[in-house]
């Protein structure tokens, strides 16, 4: 450690003294810098590990199901081995993402295409009739939907 040392990556040490260590010192040597991973399509999953569970990394919606991935993530709610970022159906009840969106019609903070316990039970003209968790429905709980347009 001294003046015309190398500033070397190695536990926060100021090889160089200059006051900066490690990745924060612009004369760290390249070749121990710390490795960082690009996100080319900036939704906040690393390249290598979208390609690794089979998502696109140039593409924002890897699965066409107009949720961004940054919404889906690598998650898998339904433990069905799918990541949510290319799962067409991420809660596992049966209706596509697509067609569920991220609207939240329960208030429980969960998107419905992930909150499994929101479960539509009749499609009508106007918008969807809803059974909560515990098997009650009633007429006041139809939720208008831009997406029951799209598929109905």
């Amino acid at each position: 450690i001294h003046p015309n040392a190398n500033e070397i990556c190695d536990n926060n040490v100021d090889n160089d003294c200059d006051g900066d260590a490690d990745d924060a010192d612009n004369d760290t040597l390249e070749s121990s810098k710390s490795i960082f991973y690009s996100d080319t399509d900036g939704d906040g999953i690393d390249d290598p590990d979208e390609i690794t569970i089979g998502s696109h990394p140039n593409d924002t919606d890897s699965d066409g199901d107009d949720i961004p991935d940054a919404i889906e993530q690598i998650d898998d709610i339904d433990s069905d081995g799918i990541p949510n970022i290319i799962d067409l159906d991420s809660d596992g009840d049966g209706l596509p993402d697509a067609f569920e969106g991220i609207e939240d019609f329960d208030g429980d903070e969960e998107e419905l295409f992930v909150d499994a316990k929101f479960v539509i039970v009749e499609i009508v003209s106007k918008g969807w009739i809803r059974q909560d968790e515990f098997g009650l429905c009633d007429e006041d709980s139809t939720y208008k939907s831009r997406r029951a347009a799209q598929f109905f």
